[in-house]
């Protein structure tokens, strides 16, 4: 099948046009806020709020893959050929074991940062809390754990009242032992990013604020 000579350039012009929206996409949601935060700070990038970017990044994400589709059908015996010239050795026409290993680490590490990636963002929402909001967990000390999606869309108040504790009293142990400022509707993550703290440290913080509520 004879290719028009001008569907090349014109699907590189594409992709080169896709892969810079889908870059500014990912950077864009890769610094954004987790959960409500974003939308009650009025957080933007570039101009353009999370939910855009998120539109944007699906949208052009599902045009890349049309568009890589159509690459590969339109250069696929170029590519072939390629490859063949890469992993054969020209002069004595046996596949290199070289340029394979070359192309098979360059693979590896590839796939092996995404898994590794993956792996660890997965570790640090493992402990995401998956149950209903608003259901009562048990008053044991051991079961006490602010958990990363209790962060995103609790507040105080449904802290409290997911603990059996007072939410003033929570207050008053955030202000009185760690100088932190809260109101009971406010998200716990709009608290700890006023108050300036990392993730870790305030789920530790609201942890033992809560022991302490528990014990009067």
């Amino acid at each position: 099948m004879k290719i028009p000579r001008w569907v090349r350039p014109i699907l590189d012009l594409l992709l080169t046009i896709d892969f810079i929206i889908e870059a500014l996409s990912g950077i864009a949601l890769y610094l954004a806020p987790s959960g409500k935060i974003a939308e009650i700070t009025e957080w933007t990038f570039l101009g353009l709020n999370k939910d855009i970017w998120e539109a944007l990044h699906i949208y052009f994400g599902f045009a890349m893959i049309a568009l890589v589709a159509i690459h590969l059908f339109v250069n696929w015996n170029a590519m072939i050929c390629l490859l063949r010239g890469m992993i054969k050795n020209r002069k004595t026409n046996k596949i290199s074991v070289k340029n394979v290993l070359g192309i098979a680490i360059v693979n590896l590490l590839l796939i092996g940062g995404a898994i590794i990636y993956s792996i660890k963002s997965l570790e640090s929402e493992s402990d995401y809390y998956t149950s209903s909001e608003y259901e009562t967990i048990s008053n044991t000390t051991e079961e006490i754990e602010v958990t990363g999606s209790m962060l995103e869309t609790f507040t105080i108040e449904e802290l409290a009242q997911a603990y059996n504790i007072s939410a003033d009293r929570l207050i008053e142990i955030l202000e009185k032992d760690y100088g932190i400022k809260a109101s009971k509707d406010e998200l716990l993550e709009v608290v700890m990013a006023n108050n300036g703290y990392a993730r870790g440290d305030f789920k530790y913080i609201l942890e033992e604020a809560i022991l302490k509520a528990k014990e009067g």
